[in-house]
Formats: structure tokens, sequence, C-alpha cells
């Protein structure tokens, strides 16, 4: 069973381009890569251009490499800001879902939501620690 997640790039205008990530979802997978390899504004925002991606990988090349050739051209969701997606509760059966925040020196830090089942419902909650270090680049 995989660990789907989404990973979400501001624009400046406010809107937000969402991505799917279908394996490896979970903080020390995914969250890991995206802090390790995932570094600054521009390498998120080529990464989320690519909409859907089977695996996250070190690199774009080989993350491109292992995306289905029919998938090459599933763009990413479009929403009008973070909170319209994150109330959307539109989240493809994501369970976590990593949002870039612009600031710092180094352009931007990862923010770590989970997602849950509550009442039928999913509810998203930030997560304060992960085991591991998502956060401000200095």
């Amino acid at each position: 069973m995989s660990t789907r997640s989404n990973i979400v790039f501001p624009h400046t205008d406010g809107t937000v381009s969402v991505m799917y990530c279908h394996h490896d979802g979970y903080p020390e997978g995914v969250g890991q890569t995206l802090y390790d390899h995932y570094t600054d504004t521009d390498s998120v925002e080529m990464l989320v251009g690519l909409g859907y991606v089977s695996s996250l990988l070190a690199d774009m090349e080989a993350t491109m490499k292992e995306l289905p050739p029919h998938l090459m051209d599933d763009p990413p969701r479009t929403f009008p800001s973070l909170v319209a997606y994150l109330d959307s509760g539109d989240f493809m059966g994501a369970e976590w879902i990593y949002a870039w925040e612009r600031g710092g020196t180094a352009g931007g830090w990862w923010m770590a939501y989970e997602v849950t089942l509550v009442d039928n419902e999913d509810t998203v909650s930030p997560v304060e620690s992960l085991g591991l270090t998502l956060g401000v680049r200095g």
C-alpha cells in the first residue's frame, strides 16, 4: 500500500499549485527528500510543475524517469490560496501534505500537514515534530 502525499507551491499572486506523489509520502520519505534536495523556490516550483509523480527522488531528472508515460501530461492543480486548498478537502487521497513557505534567507522552508479521517471527513493538522528537521534553512 502506498503512502500518498501532495506537494504545494505558493505563487506570488497568492494562488497555489498542488502536485500528487503516489509513493513514500511519509515524513521520512518524501518529507526528508524535499528537505534535503528541494531547498529553494526555483527547484520547488519546477518540481510541482510536474503535476504527478510516482516517486520523489533526489533530483528532478531521476524523478521524471519514474513517471509513467500516460501521466506525463497530468498537470498540477491550482487553488486560489493555501487556505482554500486546505479547506477544500480535495487531497487526492493524500495522507501527508508538504507546503513550501516563502521567506527566510534561503527563500523558504517546508511545512508538513498530516491528513486524518475524523467523523468521515479529512482533517488537516500541522505537524510540529516529524522526528526530522523540516524547518527554516538559514
